[in-house]
Formats: structure tokens, C-alpha cells, sequence
């Protein structure tokens, strides 16, 4: 370190010094009550901050069950819609080969006439 800066680092210390010396006690206490107030009013947002992300954890799994039941009743519900459209279909295929038949005959009847 230089000359210089050692002079100013010691002219400062000691200045610090002065200044702790000349400053009563119960400026130092009352400071040291309002940083022990802060800390401990952060530290309840905190607490309360930690709680209210708790219940919305809970709401959110509520939220998350409700939809997943939802969503199984929606899952039985269309496979019950895709086994009435098969059945639909086989009844329409049915009706169209029964179509078909009556055409050929009422085409083969009109040929023998």
C-alpha cells in the first residue's frame, strides 16, 4: 500500500473511531431494536407469504383433481358416444346392403318381365 492511501486509511479509522466514541449508547441501541423490528416483520411477511403458497397448493391440487375426474367421466362418455356410432354404422350398413338387395331383385323382376 502507499504512503498516501495508508494515510488516508488510518485518517478514516481513526475518524470511525471518533465517531463511535462521541455516539451515545442508546443511539446504537435503538438502532439495533429497529433492525431486530425489521428483520422480524420480514421474516412474519415471509411466514405469511409461505402460508398463502400452501393454500394455494391445496386449491390448485383440488383444482387438478376435479379436472382429472372430469376428464375420466368426459373419457367414458365419448367411448360410450364411439360404441353407439359403431353400432350405427353396422345398422346403417345393414340397412343399405338390405337396400341393395330389394334394387336387385326389383331390378331382376323388371328384367323377367
Amino acid at each position: 500500500m502507499d504512503p498516501e492511501t495508508r494515510e488516508l486509511a488510518t485518517a478514516a479509522v481513526e475518524a470511525l473511531q471518533i465517531m463511535a466514541a462521541n455516539s451515545s449508547n442508546r443511539l446504537g441501541d435503538i438502532i439495533g431494536l429497529i433492525q431486530c423490528g425489521l428483520i422480524g416483520y420480514g421474516l412474519w411477511i415471509m411466514h405469511r407469504g409461505n402460508a398463502d403458497r400452501t393454500e394455494q397448493m391445496k386449491s390448485q391440487a383440488e383444482q387438478i383433481k376435479s379436472q382429472q375426474q372430469y376428464q375420466q367421466q368426459q373419457t367414458a362418455t365419448l367411448a360410450d358416444i364411439g360404441t353407439a356410432l359403431r353400432q350405427q354404422g353396422a345398422v346403417l350398413a345393414d340397412i343399405g346392403a338390405g337396400i341393395q338387395e330389394l334394387l336387385r331383385d326389383r331390378h331382376a323382376t323388371r328384367k323377367a318381365d
